[in-house]
């Protein structure tokens, strides 16, 4: 094989190289993004969750509020019925 082939598959070989690590850096780049995503959902996820046990805790609150004051008024009802 003589030198200028050689050169030649070298300088093939060569951009082929550059060619692979330039869709590396896009891949990567990509991952960073997705990521990067990932985190933003995971902390969306975690304000999500204390926000529904906060809205649980308040339904809780309000039923028990409920559970007291509904027999007083079914007993206030009754009295003005039976007047």
């Amino acid at each position: 094989m003589d030198d200028s082939k050689l050169l030649q598959m070298l300088d093939k070989l060569s951009e082929s190289m550059n060619q692979i690590h330039h869709r590396l850096d896009g891949i990567n780049s990509r991952l960073d993004q997705m990521d990067e995503r990932l985190e933003d959902l995971e902390r969306g996820q975690t304000a999500i969750r204390r926000d529904v046990a906060r809205v649980d805790r308040k339904i809780d609150r309000l039923s028990i509020d409920l559970g007291e004051v509904l027999p007083n008024i079914t007993d206030n009802a009754s009295l003005k019925q039976a007047k």
